[in-house]
């Protein structure tokens, strides 16, 4: 934290060298007029329309210093140089300077070849993209070791020099040195990788755009065979639009590669229902988001009884009686034992997983009921030998007989992957439910009385279990995602706190009416405010403004024909409604018969005309 620490120089000089947040030869106003002068010489050619040029070959010869400026290498290294910073500030000047003005016309409208919405576009006339930002005169550490990097250009984005130039494009290269920057990137890359399939009703209707896009085609005089392949191809390509899918993932696809690469193994776990189970022993009533829990239906000697995967963890063996239910799914595994006849006419066969997979996926799929049949025969029941990775179900659990559990060596790599609903935040929302899914997670249990008392709280019960240091940890990752989301929506508490004096850090903790004064970039004298603000930034965007006038032009509308005066006799003066009253009385599913009986007597009569 000194500022003649050697380690504080380097890691600053480091930072630098990364990344910057201005121009390389002068300010906004110096590369802008020599931009002018230089486009206007022949030969001159817009960089974002040409290719990089690679550096000179680096001259091996030793000179001193009065014959290196007589090479004719180190003065070709000097000029490539030279053009080097010139085409990046070129490139920055026409690129990467933001103005929230661009693509509007005088009166504020947006130009019609420009995207619709405005970065002001919002209730708080703030810039979405937030320009302009903060401006240093030189980089420091302030003393909650936060590092502010030299910054003169407040509506320049940050960028690394030779990526621009590699590029010849816009660019955006961002030191994530906060915490809140950091989640929230992650969030973002998290939610892109595992972003959703596409609805069937999206799927549908774009199959129904490509129709009536190409009606003309499907019409035309093309042979069947060429109008198939043409509509079958706009339909693959505005279906890989709409789901994001690039070529490259297509293509894995098409030729039959997986389309990922995990070293883990990620064990669906349907959560809800475990604390269904634990909850209902108290009958307590769900929360907002809990689903009924679904189970399966399985014949077993002309009886019909339900399985669920919270049967397997209530009734798991004796010798597992210790065993939490995170480590339950992530170590142990419900397998078909193989029975003795099996056994004397395959071998030594290995055990089959059929049955203890289908029971799985029907017990949590959504909605769909099956039933499978077993046979209960005596001289089909497996042994009874017990193994070291192998264990029996107690004698409550309806496949007792037939399914024993399994340990799974490698189960480090074997991961829980929670469905359903999210798991609760620990910071927000309903403490008690929070306490109750934990305890189920971490804290063995049969049933919901080994985890609380019938007169303690949830809470309560909560503070006085003892957790261990990888449970603890565990609780702590549940809720970085909530922090992510949090992070992302920083910019609109901000926005949503009116900010004035610009943007605060993740770092600095919220003013809750102490009585200390804030400290503005004023109070720095290390700090340079920010640039005037454009005008028509904080006024009324192009959006809002129509709303406003489409309103007042209904509005007069409506006044016009008179919808909007009083009426001119009030309900109680009108004549008492006698309410109707049928001869009969029926169901509602009868009254349906009957008026489809007089429909069809209608079509028939009219069928007769």
């Amino acid at each position: 934290m000194k500022s003649d620490a050697m380690w504080q120089k380097k890691l600053i000089d480091w930072l630098e060298s990364c990344h910057t947040g201005d121009f390389l030869t002068g300010k906004h106003a110096d590369v802008a007029e020599a931009q002018v002068a230089t486009s206007g010489k022949n030969g001159y050619m817009d960089p974002t329309q040409t290719l990089p040029v690679p550096p000179p070959k680096q001259c091996k010869k030793s000179h001193t210093d009065s014959d290196r400026d007589e090479c004719e290498g180190c003065e070709h290294e000097k000029q490539w140089g030279k053009d080097y910073a010139s085409v990046v500030d070129d490139l920055l000047l026409r690129s990467n300077v933001h103005s929230c003005t661009r693509g509007t016309n005088k009166d504020g409208t947006r130009r019609k070849n420009k995207a619709s919405a405005s970065c002001t576009d919002n209730k708080w006339g703030k810039c979405k993209a937030r320009f302009p930002r903060m401006t240093f005169v030189k980089t420091f550490i302030d003393e909650t070791a936060v590092i502010n990097l030299k910054k003169v250009e407040a509506w320049l984005n940050t960028i690394t020099p030779l990526v621009t130039y590699i590029f010849h494009c816009n660019t955006d290269v961002t030191s994530l040195s906060s915490g809140t920057a950091i989640k929230g990137v992650v969030l973002y890359v998290s939610d892109y990788i595992t972003k959703s399939t596409l609805k069937t009703h999206v799927i549908f209707d774009s199959i129904r755009s490509v129709f009536h896009k190409n009606s003309e085609m499907i019409g035309g005089t093309l042979p069947a065979k060429e109008k198939a392949r043409r509509f079958m191809t706009k339909v693959a390509n505005l279906l890989s639009a709409k789901a994001e899918m690039g070529a490259p993932m297509i293509c894995m696809y098409l030729l039959g590669n997986p389309d990922h690469y995990t070293s883990h193994t990620f064990v669906p776990f349907y959560w809800q229902s475990y604390v269904s189970e634990v909850r209902q022993y108290f009958h307590q009533a769900e929360p907002d988001n809990g689903q009924p829990q679904k189970i399966a239906l399985m014949r077993k000697n002309n009886r019909i009884f339900g399985l669920s995967p919270v049967y397997d963890y209530v009734h798991r063996p004796s010798e597992l009686q210790h065993v939490t239910l995170f480590e339950w799914v992530r170590c142990y595994k419900r397998e078909y034992m193989p029975t003795k006849k099996a056994k004397e006419a395959d071998g030594e066969a290995e055990p089959s997983e059929s049955v203890e997979e289908e029971c799985e996926v029907e017990a949590e799929d959504i909605g769909d009921i099956s039933i499978e049949e077993e046979v209960d025969d005596d001289t089909q029941i497996h042994s009874q030998r017990r193994s070291k990775n192998v264990l029996l179900f107690m004698k409550d659990h309806p496949l007792h007989k037939s399914h024993a559990v399994r340990f799974i060596r490698e189960n480090s790599h074997r991961v829980p992957n929670f469905a359903g609903a999210n798991l609760p935040r620990c910071d927000q929302g309903d403490r008690e439910y929070y306490c109750c899914t934990m305890l189920a997670l971490f804290k063995p249990w049969r049933n919901g009385g080994d985890l609380k008392g019938q007169d303690t709280s949830w809470d309560e019960a909560f503070s006085q279990h003892i957790f261990s240091k990888d449970e603890n940890a565990l609780m702590k990752n549940f809720n970085i995602r909530y922090e992510c989301l949090d992070a992302r929506d920083d910019y609109r508490a901000q926005l949503k706190k009116g900010s004035q004096d610009g943007f605060l850090g993740s770092w600095e903790p919220e003013a809750d009416g102490a009585d200390e004064p804030e400290k503005t970039l004023s109070d720095d004298p290390q700090t340079v405010a920010f640039d005037d603000i454009p005008g028509g930034l904080l006024s009324a965007g192009p959006r809002y403004t129509q709303q406003l006038k489409e309103t007042d032009m209904i509005n007069g509308i409506l006044t016009s024909i008179g919808w909007t005066d009083p009426r001119p006799f009030e309900y109680n003066d009108q004549p008492e409604f006698q309410s109707f009253q049928p001869d009969r009385s029926i169901s509602g599913h009868e009254w349906e018969k009957e008026v489809e009986k007089h429909k069809q007597m209608v079509l028939d009569e009219k069928k007769q005309a």
